[in-house]
């Protein structure tokens, strides 16, 4: 009989990435971005998004021999939109999600530092604590309820 695969997609016991628990297909395509979770947050990144990574995934966490379960995440791939601005004119980023209840947002750019971002709301309000200074006064989120579910930042 074969060997079970993997059913983790990232594990990291011990301040160390165990590959030996780790599903073949996520090998190098899955990265955990502050590996001491300082400010409690954990962010994993897939280098490469497809349509393989697709579906629901769950996080836990191992403490004192328990498993807990953290959050609940439903991943699709969508394509990629270009977007064309005029220099000088305002713009807008329009998303679609089906998320209801959210406790916060972020909107970022792959060539911020990971403690950076451009746009950040949670309780209720923005949060400019490590929002990259080109973009602090400059990115608004029109209806904070997100009464329809979707987000769209100006800039």
């Amino acid at each position: 009989m074969a060997a079970a695969t993997p059913e983790y997609v990232f594990m990291y016991p011990d301040d160390r990435l165990d590959p030996a628990h780790q599903n073949p297909a996520y090998q190098g395509e899955v990265d955990l971005q502050d590996t001491r979770m300082t400010d409690g947050t954990l962010v994993f990144t897939f280098k490469q998004m497809n349509h393989t990574f697709e579906g629901k995934y769950e996080c836990y966490v191992f403490q004192n021999g328990y498993k807990i379960l953290i959050g609940t995440i439903n991943l699709k791939a969508v394509e990629v939109q270009e977007q064309k601005a005029v220099l000088g004119e305002p713009v807008r980023l329009i998303y679609r999600c089906d998320i209801n209840n959210t406790s916060g947002i972020k909107l970022t750019k792959p060539n911020l530092n990971q403690s950076e971002y451009v746009f950040m709301y949670r309780d209720n309000r923005s949060d400019p604590a490590h929002q990259n200074p080109a973009y602090q006064g400059k990115v608004d989120l029109q209806d904070r309820r997100m009464t329809d579910g979707t987000l769209v930042f100006t800039f």
